[in-house]
């Protein structure tokens, strides 16, 4: 790195010509651009915490270690790769420091260094986009292209404005008109930094002709303009659009400047079709190409230079009009940069650069028009859209410039559309899904996701205002199979979508209404003792169960096929959400699939309800007859027994007999309580022989396979320090009353209640499949 110190000599150190100066500039900047853009810079040792003081250093650092550690503060969290540089972006990026550096001489070396920035500048526009006698403005953050134009045009048509402001606007009030298809936000920018009312601004209507169009009325405007001079307005101005914001249609430019050329009306014209203006040959004639009296151009996007800044060129008065007040002039922080790209560039560069876009464009919009239910939206109404190879061919011949402004198109917007969809809410979810498919698919082709007013959601692709590298024809042609392996999925879905709906309109399966899915559509399995109380209204605990039951559903549906989701219903209950399709999807078989699985859910709970019903009930039964035994007990062996000191007296003279065990025992499988005494007599577990229990057997499982051939429920697993007991094992005695199922009194009619499938209690399990319990003979 040279720094100024090591050109200049010891004599002239103090005072460097600009000269040497201005060398060491752009060396340092160079240097500083080449650090701040290398991908594999060294952080060094320390890395980047090491390099960057928490306070202020008593000594400044400068250099390399400067610009690294610019470099690590703003780009070492970046997620995404460093961009790689174009010769003209560095070369632009340096012109900024060096603009900087000329903001500080003195002001008589500003102004003429300005002044011939200005001119070059002003003179390569006026040639490259053929409008001869045009000046020069850089709009800025607070003055954009269409308030300034305004703000010169009020100052030429009202003379006092400069001196009384709004008041002289009472008597003849100033009217703009704008497009429809104008962006609101331009319109609000305008009224809010001129303080104009909202009648200042009309919109103009859009063409009819040749169906749907977002071109202006030209007939409308003209009856407008009547009807404003007849109330005593002023037409001030007419913003035209040479490529709409949302379809880049042209307005008929010819008719409208001949309008307002009559009436004495400024013509505005702005779009990015302008820059096909620069494609014309050099032997056109430059007055058949003068286009409005300002032309708005987006350089910085044309040639993709980000931090190149948009340009305005305008006529000046024409002999006998007043000048009225003129735009800012310029500054150099605003024209070095530009003098310096576009000459960089050269002219070939410019042109080689739009002409490659609109290839691009022509080649995406006749790919999009091969696959079938696209709707191409950016196509001119009544006009052949001219292929990739003849676009020369076009300039060429083309004596009139405004049909190769209506003829080339560097915008394609584009929309899914299936005449078996009459929803057009879900037909925007349709394409959202498709943008949102291709922008992840291929990247490379940049595709933006627009709402167009009066069609919807749609694609749009522009390379002149969003940065797209050149693509080779093999890139289009993966874009194209892509855009139709995808049409065919939107297909697909729409074909099932009917059937669909009629397996889901009744029954346990239940169709649920999503605002923003794009999928087949999504349900909810609602159970059987639910579904008559749909239509009255649920209770929140049959809410919470529903949600439950289709949450665990979902978790089955998803080891089966990853296409299911969980989501919420307009009612904010849990809902089954299905994706996208193919054609050689089974809907029917989707649907089996569910009521299969949520049959088995459903038994599931209804056993594990049926057990902690036999639960709750044997514990009443078992807590009746010993009360009972208790009782009776208490007769037989009479009062003195059991009253303190005399009872202790009373057993040692007369010991009472040792009672026989007798406990009891729940079958689960009969939901019948019986005694132990066989138990304790033979040391083996006999079952009841009767009729109903030789003839059939309780086989429900929670695991069980539906009949219908659903993929079974995997079981609950036991606790591995816990073995399910087997049922009919009894519990010995030696307990109270409350303890006649689980042996030793903690288990209670809420906990039996509520289902558990292994509740321990003093090495006793009672489980869903199985429970033994058992209580003492009192």
């Amino acid at each position: 790195m040279v720094q100024t110190a090591d050109i200049v000599s010891d004599s002239a150190a103090q005072t460097p010509t600009p000269g040497v100066a201005m060398t060491s500039l752009l060396m340092e900047g160079a240097s500083a651009l080449e650090v701040m853009t290398s991908v594999n810079g060294d952080p060094g040792p320390d890395g980047a915490a090491g390099r960057l003081p928490a306070h202020l250093p008593d000594e400044g650092i400068a250099g390399q270690q400067l610009w690294t550690a610019v470099k690590e503060l703003t780009l070492a969290d970046a997620e995404e790769e460093i961009p790689c540089l174009s010769t003209v972006q560095q070369q632009t990026a340096v012109a900024h420091t060096c603009a900087a550096y000329a903001t500080m001489l003195e002001a008589g070396a500003q102004r003429q260094l300005l002044d011939q920035l200005t001119s070059d500048v002003t003179s390569w526009l006026a040639q490259l986009f053929r409008q001869p006698g045009m000046s020069l403005f850089v709009p800025s953050p607070n003055c954009d292209s269409l308030v300034a134009m305004v703000r010169m045009r009020l100052h030429a048509r009202y003379s006092s404005y400069a001196a009384v402001g709004y008041e002289a606007l009472y008597a003849r009030p100033p009217v703009v008109y704008v497009s429809a298809a104008c962006r609101p936000a331009a319109v609000t920018a305008l009224m809010t930094s001129l303080g104009l009312p909202g009648g200042a601004v009309r919109q103009v209507p859009l063409s009819a002709a040749f169906g749907l169009a977002h071109a202006m009325d030209v007939a409308q405007l003209q009856r407008m303009m009547d009807e404003d001079e007849s109330a005593q307005k002023v037409p001030l101005l007419v913003m035209a659009h040479a490529g709409t914001p949302d379809l880049g249609h042209v307005d008929n430019l010819r008719r409208v400047t001949e309008l307002c050329r009559e009436r004495g009306v400024w013509c505005h014209v702005t779009g990015p079709s302008l820059a096909a203006l620069a494609l014309a040959a050099s032997r056109q004639p430059p007055m058949e190409l003068t286009l409005g009296d300002s032309l708005s151009l987006e350089l910085g996007a044309w040639l993709e230079v980000p931090c190149l800044a948009a340009v305005t060129l305008f006529r000046g008065p024409l002999a006998g009009q007043p000048a009225g007040l003129p735009p800012p002039a310029p500054t150099l922080l605003q024209v070095m940069p530009l003098w310096t790209a576009l000459l960089s560039l050269g002219r070939r560069g410019v042109v080689e650069r739009i002409h490659s876009a609109l290839a691009l464009a022509a080649a995406i919009e006749c790919r999009v028009t091969a696959v079938p239910k696209l709707q191409l939206l950016s196509a001119r109404p009544g006009k052949e859209v001219a292929p990739v190879a003849d676009i020369d061919k076009l300039l060429s011949q083309s004596v009139n410039f405004t049909v190769v402004l209506e003829s080339l198109s560097p915008v394609v917007v584009f929309r899914y559309n299936n005449d078996a969809v009459d929803d057009m809410a879900y037909l925007d979810n349709l394409n959202s899904w498709l943008g949102q498919i291709m922008q992840r698919d291929l990247p490379e082709v940049p595709i933006q996701l627009l709402d167009v007013a009066g069609s919807g959601f749609c694609l749009r692709f522009s390379p002149l205002t969003e940065p797209c590298r050149p693509l080779e024809d093999d890139v289009l042609d993966e874009w194209a199979e892509c855009l139709g392996q995808q049409i065919e999925i939107l297909n697909a879905t729409v074909h099932h979508r009917a059937r669909f709906a009629e397996l889901t309109a009744a029954g346990q399966l239940r169709a649920v209404p999503l605002l923003n899915w794009a999928g087949l559509g999504a349900v909810r399995y609602i159970p059987t003792h639910l579904q008559p109380l749909m239509e009255a209204g649920v209770t929140d605990s049959g809410k919470e169960d529903i949600n439950k039951l289709n949450t665990e559903l979902l978790t089955k549906l998803k080891s089966t096929d990853s296409a299911f989701s969980l989501g919420d219903g307009e009612d904010g209950m849990v809902c089954i959400r299905f994706g996208m399709v193919t054609m050689d999807t089974d809907v029917d078989e989707l649907c089996s699939l569910l009521l299969d699985l949520g049959g088995q859910i459903e038994e599931s709970s209804r056993f594990l309800e049926t057990m902690s019903e036999m639960l709750m009930k044997g514990i009443e039964e078992a807590n009746q007859d010993l009360r009972k035994e208790s009782e009776d007990q208490l007769w037989q062996e009479g009062v003195l027994r059991h009253v303190p000191l005399v009872g202790t007296i009373v057993n040692w003279w007369s010991p009472s007999p040792k009672p026989a065990v007798r406990g009891r025992r729940l079958d689960l499988a009969e939901g019948v309580l019986q005694t132990t005494e066989e138990t304790y007599k033979s040391h083996v577990q006999v079952r009841r022989s009767s009729s109903a229990t030789a003839g059939t057997q309780h086989s429900r499982t929670s695991s069980s396979a539906s009949a219908s051939g659903g993929a079974p429920a995997p079981p609950t697993p036991a606790r591995p320090e816990e073995p399910p007991a087997a049922p009919g094992i009894a519990t010995p005695a030696a307990a109270p009353a409350a303890a006649a199922l689980a042996g030793c009194g903690e288990l209670t009619a809420a906990e039996a209640s509520a289902g558990c499938r292994s509740v321990r209690r003093c090495g006793v399990s009672v489980t869903a499949a199985a429970a033994a319990a058992a209580a003492p003979e009192a």
